[in-house]
C-alpha cells in the first residue's frame, strides 16, 4: 500500500516538471527584447518548445530514471538569449539631416515680407507680376534680410500711406519688416516709389523714389530694380548692357562718359541697374541721345543698335523699335560707309553758292565803278573843248574821281570774278 502511493506521488512530479518548465520558458523576460531584431535561432528555439508539448504530455511513457534528466533540457532554451546583446552589433548612429529652415536661421539679419506691388494696370498683367518676382529675388540677394516671402493682398486692403495697417499685416506674419512698392500715375509718365516698414515700430524706415519720364513698362522695372538695390543692397546691382555697333570707329558715351571698346560685335558694357543715357559720336558728327535700361536679368539679345546712314547722319535704334523680321526678331540694316566728299558736301555746297553771290555782287560793282569813271572822264573832254582847249579847277577834280572809280571798277570786278570761279569750283567741283 505505501508502495503504491509512492509511485502515484512520482508520476504526479514527473507530470508538474514539464509544465512547470514551460512556463518558466513564457515568463522569461530576457527572451522579448523590443531593441533587438528577432535573430534566426531565437525561431527555432520557439519552434523546438511548441514541439517538445506532446512528450510532455505522456507521463507514461516515462521512467523513473529519466525524471531527473529531463529538467536540466528546459531551462537551457533561454541561455542563447541572454547572449544575444553582445553577439548582435548595434548599427552606428546616423547623423539626421540638416533641414533647410535651420540652415536660414543661421543667417543675420531680418525676415522681410514683399508686399504685392500696387499698380494702376491691370490685377494679372505679367509685366508688374515680374517686378514682384524681382524684387524677392533682390531682398534675397541682400545680406541684412535673413528670409523673405511673399505677402498676399487681403480681403480688406490697407490704405497706400497707411505704413500702421501694413506693419500690422506684418505682425500678423512674425515678420521684422515689409517691402512695399508702388507705382502711381505722374503728370509726364510714372511715380516709382520703394519704401522699407518697421513692423515693431509701425514706421517706415527708409524709402526712394523716382519719377519716370516714360510708360514703357522696361524702363519702369528698371527704375523699380535701381531703388529696391538702393534700399537693400548697399553694394548696389549690376547688370549687363549690350550694344551692336557695326563700325569700329563709332565711340559709345554712357551718361557723357566714353566707353572704352573692346573690339567685340555686339558690346556687352557692365552697369549699375537702372536707365542710362547713351550717344555714339564719329569724329565731330553725333548721335541724339537714346535711353537704355539695364536689369540684373539681361531682358533681350541687343539693347540698341547704332548705325551710320549715307550722308554721314548718326542714329540709335532701341530693340524695340527695331523692324521685326519673319522670326519676330529685330532686323536692322547696317551701317553705310559715308565718303569724305559726300559727307564733307554738306558745308561745301553752300559755301560755294556763297562765294559765287559775293563774287557776282562785287563784280556788279566793279562795272558799275568802271563806267562811272568813263561817263567823268568824256564829261571832263567835253567841257575841255568847249573852253578852248582849257582845264578848270573843276575838271581837274573830276579826272581825279574818274580815275578813282575806273581803278576801284578794275579791283572789284577782279575779285568778283575770282570769288565766282571760287564759288563754282566748291559747288560743282567737290
Amino acid at each position: 500500500m505505501l508502495l503504491r502511493r509512492l509511485f502515484a506521488g512520482l508520476a504526479a512530479a514527473l507530470i508538474a516538471l514539464p509544465a512547470a518548465a514551460e512556463q518558466q520558458a513564457q515568463d522569461q523576460p530576457s527572451l522579448d527584447l523590443p531593441t533587438l531584431p528577432q535573430s534566426a535561432p531565437a525561431k527555432k528555439k520557439k519552434k523546438k518548445s511548441k514541439k517538445e508539448k506532446p512528450p510532455a504530455e505522456a507521463p507514461s511513457l516515462s521512467l523513473p530514471g529519466e525524471a531527473a534528466a529531463a529538467p536540466p533540457s528546459v531551462p537551457a532554451a533561454p541561455s542563447p538569449a541572454l547572449t544575444a546583446p553582445t553577439l548582435t552589433p548595434s548599427p552606428a548612429p546616423v547623423a539626421p539631416p540638416v533641414e533647410p529652415s535651420r540652415t536660414a536661421d543661421t543667417r543675420k539679419g531680418f525676415q522681410l515680407g514683399v508686399y504685392k506691388l500696387e499698380h494702376p494696370g491691370q490685377p494679372d498683367d505679367a509685366a508688374f507680376d515680374e517686378i514682384e518676382k524681382v524684387l524677392r529675388s533682390i531682398a534675397e540677394a541682400s545680406p541684412s534680410v535673413k528670409a523673405s516671402i511673399f505677402m498676399p493682398r487681403p480681403p480688406k486692403g490697407c490704405e497706400l500711406e497707411d505704413d500702421s495697417c501694413f506693419a500690422a499685416l506684418g505682425s500678423f506674419q512674425q515678420l521684422d519688416r515689409v517691402l512695399l512698392g508702388s507705382l502711381t500715375k505722374a503728370e509726364n509718365g510714372m511715380a516709382v516709389r520703394m519704401r522699407i516698414i518697421d513692423v515693431a515700430k509701425s514706421a517706415r524706415v527708409a524709402q526712394a523714389e523716382q519719377i519716370v519720364a516714360s510708360t514703357d513698362k522696361v524702363e519702369i522695372r528698371a527704375w523699380a530694380e535701381s531703388l529696391a538695390c538702393k534700399l537693400l543692397v548697399p553694394s548696389g546691382c549690376t547688370g549687363t548692357a549690350t550694344i551692336d555697333a557695326d563700325l569700329p570707329e563709332m565711340q559709345l558715351l554712357v551718361d557723357q562718359k566714353p566707353i572704352w571698346r573692346s573690339g567685340k560685335r555686339p558690346e556687352q558694357i557692365t552697369l549699375p541697374v537702372g536707365v542710362h543715357k547713351v550717344r555714339v559720336m564719329v569724329g565731330q558728327r553725333t548721335s541724339l541721345e537714346k535711353s537704355m535700361p539695364v536689369l540684373r536679368e539681361n531682358w533681350t539679345t541687343v539693347a540698341l543698335y547704332a548705325r551710320q546712314s549715307e550722308d554721314g547722319g548718326l542714329r540709335l535704334v532701341s530693340a524695340v523699335e527695331a523692324p521685326k523680321g519673319n522670326d519676330g526678331r529685330p532686323k536692322v540694316l547696317s551701317s553705310v560707309d559715308a565718303k569724305v566728299g559726300g559727307s564733307s558736301r554738306g558745308w561745301t555746297k553752300p559755301t560755294g553758292l556763297t562765294l559765287a553771290a559775293v563774287g557776282l555782287i562785287a563784280g556788279g560793282l566793279g562795272v558799275w565803278q568802271g563806267l562811272h569813271g568813263k561817263s567823268l572822264t568824256n564829261s571832263v573832254n567835253d567841257r575841255y573843248q568847249k573852253q578852248g582847249n582849257r582845264y578848270t579847277q573843276t575838271d581837274f577834280a573830276d579826272i581825279d574821281s574818274a580815275r578813282t572809280a575806273t581803278r576801284n571798277g578794275n579791283i572789284l570786278a577782279t575779285a568778283g570774278l575770282a570769288l565766282l570761279a571760287a564759288g563754282v569750283g566748291l559747288t560743282f567741283a567737290f
